[in-house]
């Protein structure tokens, strides 16, 4: 390969702030999203790459959560004033409508966007990731936290008292359901009221960051293209809803099985890069071992130091 385009970290400051001052908050199906995505269409556009947008459809997580909490907390509270064989159907109806609400909720469009640079005679495939929405910002993160660790074991509990209580194993079931009240009322309150806020960060960090190193990868190697590669350059939207993107673009089965993906988040500050070793708790996915090694020697080459770290999910 000829000798390599230098990578010019002025050009992903001024993506920096492109995306996170001019046109600023960037949630998961508003304008600010919309044209952060024309944006990076025509960047990617101007070096050259082959692009498309791929659209999908999503659910608001701060909705479906403000949504969740009062369809629980309306039937719990109802449960009560039931008979047993009643308040079981009620609370079985709420747990079927709460899967549901994917399907009947309102939904919002947003994009992927995705070059390439072919190679003709590809023998590796490459492709180098980021999301570009921010997120909308927490009103309590303590509160938020506490919540999400403590509301499906609640509704797993929930469900087996209740069942108890149809077939009239529960004794004393008023007392035992003010128990669960003073538990349960208080985490659905806080699901409402201590969750996502009206704000909305601009996302310098948090992917503004991840995003203008991508474009500017995606610049120099449009220039420098490696030998029998092929690369593509994806940017997510809707990651902060829940990586829906990301999952949009794993369902359609656009990236062939043997290919190596990068993925940047929040690379702007610090002096430490953190690589994911894998995620999940129960059921795990590792990343693989020779790439992780790859990308922590290059890492140390630039001066910085790499930390392992493993996601929870």
């Amino acid at each position: 390969m000829k000798n390599m385009t230098e990578f010019e970290p002025r050009n992903a400051f001024e993506h920096i702030d492109k995306l996170a001052y001019e046109i600023g908050p960037r949630l998961a199906g508003t304008r600010g999203e919309r044209a952060a995505s024309e944006y990076i269409k025509g960047e990617f556009e101007r070096y050259g790459l082959k692009t498309q947008v791929q659209e999908f459809r999503f659910v608001s997580r701060s909705a479906k959560l403000k949504v969740t909490s009062v369809l629980f907390a309306a039937v719990f509270i109802a449960v009560a004033l039931l008979p047993p064989e009643f308040s079981i159907v009620a609370w079985l109806g709420a747990l079927g409508l709460w899967r549901m609400l994917e399907k009947v909720m309102p939904k919002h469009s947003s994009q992927n966007i995705i070059a390439t640079l072919k190679a003709q005679k590809p023998e590796k495939r490459v492709a180098v990731t980021a999301h570009y929405d921010s997120a909308q910002c927490l009103v309590n993160y303590k509160v938020h936290l506490v919540v999400k660790l403590m509301f499906l074991p609640l509704l797993a509990v929930n469900s087996i008292i209740l069942t108890l209580h149809s077939l009239e194993l529960i004794p004393a079931w008023p007392m035992v359901w003010v128990g669960l009240a003073l538990v349960f009322l208080p985490v659905c309150a806080g699901m409402f009221a201590g969750g996502y806020g009206r704000k909305v960060s601009p996302g310098a960090n948090d992917n503004a960051s991840g995003v203008a190193v991508t474009l500017e990868v995606a610049r120099v190697l449009s220039e420098s293209p490696p030998e029998n590669t092929e690369l593509k350059f994806i940017t997510f939207g809707a990651e902060e809803q829940g990586m829906i993107g990301a999952k949009n673009l794993a369902s359609k089965k656009l990236l062939p099985p043997d290919t190596v993906v990068l993925n940047l988040d929040t690379v702007g500050v610090g002096s430490q890069a953190y690589i994911v070793e894998g995620n999940g708790i129960l059921r795990k996915t590792r990343t693989s071992h020779l790439a992780n090694r790859a990308l922590a020697e290059s890492i140390r080459q630039s001066g910085l130091e790499p930390r392992f770290m493993w996601a929870p999910v």
